[in-house]
């Protein structure tokens, strides 16, 4: 059997993700053949979940989210998942600073990777700011339409 990947994400089951050796891991997923509900979001419940199936302990670990996440439910314990972490992270473009937010909890629950899943126009910033590697693949992303204020508005 190959090693599996475990994508870790906070909405429920999405059918158009499976594959072979994708497991979709997440406190709104139901229990399946390929699908692991956790109880938290966390790497703990995680291996929990795979001790009940008699699952291996081991394979890439997945987590796709994104700074609003991150602060209001972040994966816990990342630190000690025993393969490859990676960090699939979006809209990087909302909020205040989530750049900063990203970096905090990179700091705190290290990842091997992150990969951008949007916001190509920040690759280089985000990459000055991480010490892990970071990389952006299109076609992961679209581009945002830009608006433009007239010098003089139209009444509506």
């Amino acid at each position: 059997m190959a090693i599996p990947t475990y994508l870790i994400h906070f909405g429920p089951t999405q059918p158009l993700w499976q594959q072979p050796g994708l497991i979709q891991v997440g406190t709104q997923i139901a229990d399946g053949p390929g699908a692991i509900q956790l109880e938290a979001p966390s790497v703990s419940c995680l291996v929990g979940a795979l001790r009940q199936r008699n699952w291996a302990e081991c394979g890439v670990l997945l987590q796709y989210t994104d700074p609003f996440l991150i602060r209001a439910a972040p994966l816990q314990g990342v630190r000690k998942w025993p393969g490859p972490k990676v960090l699939a992270c979006g809209d990087l473009h909302h909020g205040p600073t989530p750049i900063d937010h990203l970096k905090a909890y990179l700091m705190a629950e290290p990842h091997d990777a992150v990969l951008l899943t949007f916001n190509p126009a920040l690759l280089k910033q985000v990459q000055q700011e991480l010490d892990s590697p970071v990389r952006c693949l299109p076609p992961t992303f679209f581009r945002y339409p830009i608006a433009k204020r007239a010098a003089v508005p139209k009444p509506a």
